[in-house]
């Protein structure tokens, strides 16, 4: 009996677990010489304990005195049977003992819970906040589901063994103890009368399982929520840090933590009743045997009596030291997998001010010595280079790398190989100075909240009127038409968005959040010079100093006022048409991009010698399973070519979306009513991921119309026409303010004098002009109406 005595004493789980060295990859090692040991488990979790010494002292306290009633119990039992008659005192004592069990076990088992899952809440805190500051967003360690269920399963594990060290563990292992030792005094012989209460307590577990399941689906929902922020943050992971939303991404997980902590507390209640039950169980089952020793008599009943408590006692104590030690475990290997995320480094590395100088200029960045490779053909050779304040600069990179992964360095999300980036003198890692810049990734992200909700993020005090402001600067006015406005929930990951509001989202959240520098990666609506030529004024027209984005049309690069061009480790910076003129390789990369690409526009009823030029102006989108494409209702922009995947067509009724079609390679869906104004009858939706080009209303009205070959400002004012209707000089001067009169009248006369538009009582119309085809037709009647 020494030895197990001994071993329990230790509160060691008597299994050291394989030696290996811990990685950062999803699989879990221990590191060598771990045990899973209850030492080292309330030592690892005591951290996150802090503050909460009073409540620790309580509940040791409530054990003690359970452990004490339990010892003094069998003892009062053998005394008052031993007198074989009911004395006062004995009996007052044995009630006494009996509610002390029941209030102290209660009390115990309620506030162990209680400090276990607020030393969880602590706990997973802190690892979010290292998934928001380390690498872990990049997955570039481990797989996302296992980021996440080491804030979720992992932390619960963690929780629930220093739970059942508490309250289980310890209290059984010094049940097991004392009740050995008191059993070398006395002995026992049977007791048959459990079967009465055992029955009476199966009643009662039925009753309050039911309760226990609810919660335990409530907990299972909210444990589900708290790691969708997770994935959330996961898959948005550019869009928080460009827009620097890690505090308010902080703020929506604390409270989903919190509702997960309120529901894990209703559990802990459920079960802490339930334990009560059992424990009143067995109290009952003691009472019926002093019943029953008092009634048959004998001296002997009373050692009996009293030795089958203390064979309950240790019965009881072994049958809890199982779980328990699964527990520690179990714990034991969530801790290392907890641990490969919480010893991971800082994202950048935040360099040392000394050597550093403001300069005058507000919003100046500059390239110093900068060398970086990162492995997507986008590379820089210790490069200097200051980029001119208060422009619109555009940025290029080789075919088959992204604009993005420069960008993301000049945002300070990552640390280059040598040299810096600066704004302003100052290195853009450094606290205060990155907040100053934002950034909208191609790969932008809304979140599951309310539009208003996310615009807050950044600026709390935004009111809706100049929130429905900047969605209208950024071509989102519709979102408002919704049902519920500024408040319409926008969807896990905003899956209720296409991938081009998604961007268009991100970038009035970056707008509100008013920066010095906007960065902005190739979005969809840069695509075109039709839908990015308006959204670069409005640009100018913002508070933002600088401007860096993303180009991919020769007419956008033409409209900025200077263009960044990288190949070969060198950075080009100067005017498009001075780069053009100088650098072969800046000429060579636009006519990769003009290659035509392999969708049929005949149906287009477009004349043959205008085609090759609307090839050049088809867009190249990409969506995974489920990603949504159009929304019935929303403005017809755009008729979509199915290259590869599958695109369901759905209409909405009255019971909900109904399947119409499903369109495969070679089909193409959106037709174009090219009326003003005209709205999707339609939904299409990604059933594969797929990928899709696009061509714009502007364009394909151009090419009917031989728009093609005039100048930006006239594909300008047709365009708003055909996207308008008809208009006079003043609603003209309206929808472009930064254009001169002279400017808008040298247009509208060359229009006139081809007869591109005629003017009537001061109303200028758009003169349609087209070659009828094979399948035009419906097409051509449908501009006859504007």
């Amino acid at each position: 009996m020494a030895a197990p005595m001994a071993e329990f004493s230790n509160c060691a789980v008597p299994c050291v677990l394989p030696s290996r060295t811990m990685t950062t990859s999803d699989e879990t090692f221990i590191p060598q010489g771990r045990t899973s040991s209850v030492r080292s488990t309330l030592r690892w979790f005591a951290p996150y304990l802090r503050g909460q010494r009073t409540l620790m002292v309580g509940v040791m306290f409530a054990i003690v005195v359970l452990l004490a009633a339990q010892t003094l119990l069998p003892l009062v039992v053998e005394e008052l049977l031993h007198h074989g008659s009911w004395e006062m005192g004995l009996g007052a004592l044995l009630v006494a003992l009996v509610v002390i069990q029941l209030v102290s076990a209660h009390l115990s088992h309620l506030g162990g819970h209680h400090l276990a899952n607020l030393g969880g809440h602590a706990l997973r805190q802190r690892v979010f906040a290292r998934t928001l500051a380390s690498d872990t967003l990049h997955q570039s360690h481990m797989v996302r589901s296992s980021i996440v269920s080491r804030h979720t399963s992992d932390v619960d594990r963690v929780a629930e063994g220093f739970e059942a060290t508490l309250i289980s563990g310890v209290p059984g292992v010094a049940r097991v103890v004392l009740s050995l030792g008191m059993l070398i005094v006395l002995e026992w012989r049977a007791g048959l009368a459990m079967a009465v209460a055992a029955t009476a307590f199966a009643i009662y577990r039925r009753q309050l399982g039911h309760h226990l399941l609810r919660i335990d689906r409530a907990r299972a929902d909210a444990s589900s929520r708290t790691g969708a922020s997770v994935d959330e943050s996961i898959t948005g992971a550019l869009t928080i840090r460009g827009l620097h939303l890690e505090p308010w991404q902080q703020k929506r997980f604390s409270a989903r933590s919190h509702r997960l902590e309120e529901v894990s507390g209703h559990q802990g209640r459920a079960t802490a009743w339930l334990f009560t039950g059992a424990h009143l169980t067995g109290l009952a089952g003691l009472v019926v045997v002093v019943v029953f020793a008092l009634i048959a008599g004998g001296e002997s009943l009373a050692a009996v009596a009293a030795a089958i408590l203390y064979v309950e006692g240790v019965v009881r104590g072994l049958e809890a030291l199982p779980p328990w030690m699964r527990s520690v475990q179990m714990a034991a290997v969530s801790e290392v997998r907890i641990d490969q995320i919480l010893d991971l480094e800082d994202r950048t590395t935040v360099p040392a001010p000394g050597s550093m100088s403001i300069v005058a200029t507000r919003g100046s960045i500059t390239l110093d010595r900068l060398t970086t490779n990162s492995g997507s053909g986008l590379s820089l050779n210790d490069t200097t280079l200051t980029l001119p304040a208060g422009q619109i600069i555009g940025l290029v990179t080789p075919v088959g790398s992204e604009p993005d992964t420069l960008l993301a360095l000049m945002a300070g999300d990552s640390d280059p190989q040598s040299g810096c980036i600066l704004l302003d003198g100052l290195d853009v890692r450094m606290p205060g100075v990155g907040e100053r810049i934002a950034f909208v990734p191609t790969e932008a992200t809304a979140f599951d909240a309310s539009i208003l909700d996310q615009l807050h993020a950044v600026d709390p005090d935004l009111d809706a009127a100049r929130a429905l402001a900047l969605l209208d600067e950024v071509g989102l006015g519709h979102l408002a038409e919704l049902p519920a406005g500024l408040n319409t929930v926008l969807g896990h990951s905003g899956m209720d968005l296409t991938l081009a509001e998604r961007q268009r989202f991100a970038l009035a959240v970056a707008l509100a959040a008013q920066p010095d520098v906007l960065l902005i990666g190739p979005i969809l609506a840069l695509a075109e010079s039709e839908t990015a030529l308006p959204l670069i004024d409005r640009l100018r027209s913002s508070t933002v100093t600088t401007v860096v984005l993303g180009v991919r049309s020769a007419d956008v690069a033409d409209a900025v006022d200077a263009m960044m061009f990288i190949e070969d480790g060198d950075l080009s910076l100067d005017s498009h048409q001075s780069l053009l003129a100088s650098n072969h390789a800046y000429t060579d990369h636009w006519l990769q991009r003009l290659t035509p690409g392999a969708v049929d526009l005949s149906v287009l009823g477009i004349d043959d010698s205008r085609v090759g030029e609307l090839q050049t102006r088809l867009v190249t989108e990409t969506y995974a399973a489920g990603d949504l494409i159009y929304r019935q209702g929303e403005p017809a922009d755009r008729i979509v070519f199915t290259v590869s995947g599958r695109v369901e067509i759905t209409i909405d009724g009255p019971d909900g979306p109904r399947r119409v079609a499903i369109l495969g390679p070679g089909n193409h869906c959106g037709d174009l009513r090219l009326r003003a104004g005209e709205r999707r009858p339609e939904s299409a939706r990604a059933l594969d991921d797929c990928v899709v080009r696009t061509l714009s209303r502007e364009a394909i009205s151009a090419g009917m119309m031989g728009m093609l070959e005039r100048s930006p400002l006239e594909r300008r004012i047709l365009a708003s026409a055909l996207r308008h209707g008809s208009f006079t000089i003043d609603q003209l001067r309206e929808r472009f303010p930064e254009l001169t009169s002279q400017d808008i009248d040298h247009a509208l006369t060359l229009l006139t004098g081809d007869g591109a538009v005629r003017c009537q009582d001061g109303t200028y119309t758009v003169v349609h002009r087209s070659n009828a085809k094979v399948g035009a037709a419906s097409v051509l009647d449908q501009l006859s109406d504007l």
